[in-house]
């Protein structure tokens, strides 16, 4: 009875030795002595601490234990291939589109004047005449007036929305000045501007052109 006592009492103490190990077992010699060990010799055998009567009921479950730190982040991957397929070839070319809508007809006026002085040159000769025309290529029924220090010229249409380009034949520098509708709707004034004062008020022929 003591000897049983005495097993059990020691059989006590070594679980609770065993609670502080890993992976140990209780193993008994041929003495029926009892031991810790993490494995049994040859000569013993090893004890079940529930065969014993030894091991009480199974615990409740105890809490979670804390959240552990995120892991490293992974690698990235390789990049996936491209969605988009190839260029299709160019489409053929659509038909030509109607055609747009006629432009504003444009008008062009055109004088072209010749002036000389006539005669003279002589004590007995009369004195010498002007003569002055508008010559061939000059928009028909077009006239001029060649007053004192400018020429107006009359077009048969109103002129006084249109471009002037005007040039001179004369010796002399001066600058030619075209102004249409100038005095009226239909007609163009010509002048000449002088650096100085004086100078050139007639030249012996000009062009002018009018486009609208």
């Amino acid at each position: 009875m003591m000897r049983r006592l005495l097993l059990t009492l020691m059989v006590v103490s070594l679980i609770g030795i065993s609670s502080y190990t890993y992976a140990e077992v209780l193993c008994a010699n041929p003495s029926d002595s009892v031991f810790v060990r993490l494995a049994c010799k040859s000569n013993e055998r090893t004890l079940s601490p529930a065969a014993l009567g030894l091991q009480g009921p199974k615990g409740d479950t105890g809490p979670a234990g804390p959240t552990g730190p995120p892991g490293p982040i992974g690698a990235t991957g390789a990049t996936g291939a491209t969605g988009a397929g190839a260029t299709g070839p160019i489409g053929p070319a659509g038909p030509a589109g109607p055609a747009g809508p006629a432009g504003p007809p444009v008008n062009s006026f055109v004088a072209i004047y010749s002036e000389e002085l006539v005669g003279g040159g002589c004590e007995e000769c009369p004195p010498p005449e002007l003569v002055s025309s508008l010559l061939a290529g000059t928009t028909p029924g077009t006239t001029v007036d060649r007053q004192a220090d400018r020429y107006v010229l009359t077009f048969p249409a109103d002129v006084s929305q249109c471009a002037a380009v005007a040039t001179y034949t004369e010796f002399g520098v001066a600058t030619i000045v075209a102004q249409p509708g100038v005095p009226g709707d239909n007609q163009v004034t010509l002048f000449f501007l002088h650096s100085g004062g004086g100078g050139l008020t007639h030249a012996a022929g000009f062009n002018l052109l009018l486009v609208c």
